[in-house]
């Protein structure tokens, strides 16, 4: 991934001059890891922002999506609450992605990774989500989930399990059904699988509408 990186990429660290001892850790390794990715390929620009809480740099740092953290610190008399900053933003071309806070390091290269493969438009899936209530209202979008997997891939609902539907799908999440499978569908699902295309069933125990519910 990073060695496909063909034009430039700015990392922007956002770091408060007075973090704790275990923010000041995790700022040294997220430095070293982007340090490598920088020794990877030239075209990483690594530029470091030292925002204060209540300043110009600081409200520079929340304009570009990074949030404010509170910790504790101890001084010679005194036990003090203060504001701070650590995060990070990367911008390739016109795409930008944020990580708001960066509180550890087990998943930031995986984060890293993951933002930079969706800037680059790399190895993006596409997931098809057809939902029961989607039958019972038209209006109907499992947001949560669609919106977490936006973050890594294409996502796409879809209003029925015909292979005009599925076609282009690498991935089917079926969140129930509120009606039976149509011998059409079926020949559809069983061509898609055979494929190679993956497919999720979320099955439901009942399904309630408007004033009764029925079980299953």
């Amino acid at each position: 991934t990073i060695k496909q990186i063909d034009d430039i990429l700015t990392v922007k660290i956002f770091a408060s001059r007075n973090l704790p001892p275990s923010a000041q850790n995790v700022l040294q390794s997220t430095f070293d890891l982007l340090s490598n990715y920088k020794g990877l390929n030239s075209k990483i620009r690594i530029e470091k922002i030292l925002p204060d809480a209540g300043n110009e740099s600081g409200r520079l740092a929340e304009n570009e999506g990074i949030q404010a953290l509170q910790f504790n610190t101890i001084g010679t008399s005194s036990y003090q609450l203060q504001r701070g900053y650590l995060g990070l933003t990367l911008r390739f071309r016109d795409k930008t992605e944020v990580m708001p806070i960066i509180s550890e390091t087990s998943t930031l290269e995986y984060q890293l990774t993951r933002s930079i493969n969706k800037m680059l438009g790399l190895n993006k899936s596409t997931i098809g989500i057809f939902s029961s209530l989607s039958q019972v209202n038209p209006n109907f979008q499992l947001n949560g989930l669609t919106a977490h997997l936006k973050t890594q891939y294409e996502v796409k609902n879809i209003s029925s399990l015909t292979a005009r539907e599925l076609n282009g799908l690498d991935v089917l999440v079926v969140d129930g059904l509120a009606t039976a499978v149509s011998p059409e569908e079926v020949k559809s699902l069983t061509e898609f699988l055979g494929l190679g295309h993956k497919l999720l069933f979320l099955a439901d125990k009942a399904v309630v509408q408007p004033g009764q519910e029925t079980a299953i």
